[in-house]
Order: structure tokens, then sequence, then C-alpha cells
């Protein structure tokens, strides 16, 4: 589900271009039709899996319902794993749980909830994020600077103007300050535009340091600077230990340490940050093919899996969603001919758990369940394929969906 702050992130757009793109062939051949290169498996020992928690203790978000009547359409409210409604649909927006604390939206505000659907910050806030390491980062209602606030509502660091900041994460977070045309360069003609999001780098021919239009920095839970990451043109949370940076002087990515120094240099075309031990990373396809694939690497920056997906999402829970690799048949005149092998989700063996057609850009699993499109209709599904919501709907072994009975929810 979208974070609600007005943020760009040029990953998400990367990950929407490449899913929509694929890789093609270079050549007009038959010879050069493709097939999917054998998985390599690494070595690498792995921590173990970060189990979900229990099905009755789930807090899902519904983002609509699909049965006419049983509740205001236009709300949203939350289901266990069971996929029964605990919280009635009853919100404009509702975002998932996180340190038992979910952020929902109320008319034009923004409040917090328990898991019993008690509000526990009422709707005050004009723009927020989710809760994280007991803290949120928020923007008050007629406010514009941001800060961070506890869980009763308390400022605990407060931001400068045109700073916004994303959730903590392993004691940092990083904050993005926005910056103006007139600091970017006087000279446009100098400036080359980078189409993707809102960056900005100066052509070096002309400039010896490049200029964005974001400055990261990361700050601890003091407030404090930690990480001058001006060299970076854009950044993620850290995760077990590393935080996924794109490089102003290369144009890739690789992966920094808490003191910011490169651990995994930069060469990939985007990449993930790691999850279970492993990261989703995109790269140059192999000679004789246009375009890029995923694999994901460990912390040595080695491939686990060599690169053979059009899409992968992060692990949770040991698995993860992936599109596999096209494949093209040549028709034997002039042009190929694509075919969309069944999306799956993978083990970190890369052993297929299940098999799925429609693909929500950006989804992984949230507490064991993942968000799955399908036809004309949305549904959470378990890590074992097994659809829990809406009720009366299952998860063929082909990866259709089929409707098996008319149960309806409970609603008023």
């Amino acid at each position: 589900m979208p974070s609600p702050k007005l943020m760009a992130r040029l990953l998400v757009a990367l990950l929407v271009l490449v899913a929509a793109v694929g890789c093609k062939p270079r050549q007009a051949s038959t010879e050069d039709a493709s097939t999917t290169a054998p998985v390599e498996e690494g070595e690498t020992a792995l921590p173990d899996v970060v189990e979900p928690p229990a099905p009755e203790d789930v807090r899902l978000p519904v983002r609509h319902t699909v049965y006419p009547g049983a509740f205001d359409p236009m709300r949203e409210g939350y289901i266990n794993g069971y996929g029964e409604i605990v919280i009635d649909p009853q919100y404009d927006a509702a975002y998932p749980f996180h340190e038992g604390v979910a952020l929902v939206k109320v008319g034009d505000l923004w409040g917090y909830i328990d898991t019993t659907g008690e509000m526990i910050l009422e709707p005050q806030f004009e723009e927020a994020d989710s809760f994280s390491e007991g803290l949120a980062c928020v923007r008050r209602e007629g406010s514009d600077p941001w800060e961070y606030i506890d869980m009763e509502g308390n400022t605990v660091i407060s931001l400068p103007a045109n700073v916004t900041g994303t959730t903590f994460s392993e004691g940092v977070a990083c904050l993005s300050r926005t910056i103006t045309d007139d600091e970017v360069v006087e000279d446009e003609s100098k400036v080359t535009h980078y189409a993707l999001d809102d960056i900005l780098i100066l052509d070096p021919d002309h400039y010896g340091d490049a200029a964005y239009r974001y400055e990261y920095t990361y700050i601890d839970r003091t407030g404090q600077v930690v990480i001058e990451s001006g060299r970076f043109a854009e950044v993620d949370y850290f995760s077990e230990g590393l935080a996924a940076a794109w490089d102003l002087a290369t144009g890739l990515w690789g992966y920094i340490d808490r003191s910011g120094q490169w651990q995994i240099q930069p060469q990939y075309e985007t990449a993930r940050r790691f999850s279970e031990g492993l990261a989703a990373a995109e790269t140059r396809a192999p000679e004789g093919y246009e375009g890029t694939l995923w694999g994901y690497i460990d912390k040595a920056g080695q491939w686990v899996m060599t690169p053979q997906f059009e899409w992968a999402s992060s692990f949770a829970g040991g698995v993860a969603a992936v599109v596999p690799q096209f494949e093209w048949e040549h028709d034997g005149q002039t042009r190929y001919i694509r075919h969309d092998p069944l999306n799956r989700v993978i083990t970190r063996e890369n052993e297929t758990v299940f098999l799925f057609t429609n693909w929500s850009d950006g989804e992984r699993f949230e507490q064991g369940y993942m968000w799955l499109e399908y036809g004309h209709g949305a549904g959470y599904v378990s890590r074992t394929g097994e659809l829990i919501w809406p009720k009366g709907f299952v998860l063929l072994p082909n990866g259709q969906v089929e409707r098996i009975s008319d149960e309806e929810p409970d609603g008023e």
C-alpha cells in the first residue's frame, strides 16, 4: 500500500518501468531465441526466516469490499489471517500495522489506531507516516515543518523547513531536503534532466560536483546527523546493517554501512534493502538481450540467485514474489513473440511455492500475506497459496482464481 507522504520515490518508478518493458532480443534471428539461464545457487549461510504473527494476531487493511451492501464500499478496515473482519471498514484510508499501531485517514486528516480499532491519536495530521521504533514523522494540520512524534503525540525531533523524514530503521532515519531551483544552477542549459522522478544532475563537463533535487542525510533518535550523504542521488532505509544507495558518480546502486562507506560497490541498476540475508538487485541482461534482469545477492555482493527475473520483491517470512524472465519465440519472418510465464512465489532456495497470474507492482508479503490482483478482483493470499480474502474464492495450481461459494462477511 503506498505511503501517504508526498515524497518522490525514484525506485518505484524504475520498478514499474522494468515490469512494463522487460527484456527483448536484439537480433532478429531464429537461433537467437532465449531460454532462462539455470539457477546457480550460492553457498551463503542465510539467517533464520522471520516468522509472521499467528493468524489471529494479524491485521491486514481491507482495501475495498467485494460484497455490495455488506459495508460502505468507500471505507477501509482490517481483517485477520483467517479472513475475518476484526475492525469494520470505517476509514477513508487504512495502512498496515507497525508496532501495534496503524495509520488511518478520517476525512482529510490522519490519526493512529491500535489493534482493537481504538483511536490512540485523533486525526490531526495533514501528512503522516507509520510508527517505527517508537517514532513517526508527521506534519500537523496548518503546519509546514515536519516533526517526529512518539505514541503519545509529543514532539521528539523538529525538522527544518523543506525537510521530510522517513521511518526509523536500526536506530537511524533518512531526511530529504528539497533543493530549490535557485540552489541548483543558474544556467539551465548546462543541466542534464533525468526523466524519472524529480532528480536533476549537473553536466559533469561543466561542473565538478553533481547537484540534485533532494539532499539526503541520516540522523539518529536524538536528531543528530550520523551520515552526510551528499554524494548520493537516492538512498533507502538501513536493513541488516546496510542501506541501498544510488551513487551520483556512476549512476549505479550499491550498499553503504553505518559510516556511509561502500560495503558493496555501486554496480546495480536498482537495488532493494536486505531482508532475511538477501537483497533483490537489478542488473543489465546477459549478452544477446536488451533490458535488465533481477536476481538476489548476499551481503558480500555475490549472486545467490543469478539474474533471471523481470521483477523481484524482497523476502519476508522465507518467501518472495517474482516475475520470471519472458520467453521469446521468433515467428520465422520479422518479429519475436513474447510468452509470459506464470508469476511465482519462491523460497530462498528458488523453489516454487505457488503460481499466480496478475501482478500488482510493488507488493510483497506483510505479516505472512500478499495483496494479489486477479481478473476483476483482488485479495490476500498466504505464504502457502491460500486465498484468505475475499471469502469463497480459491487460488488454483495453475495460478487462476476460481469462485467456489457465495460466502459473504458479516456486516451491517
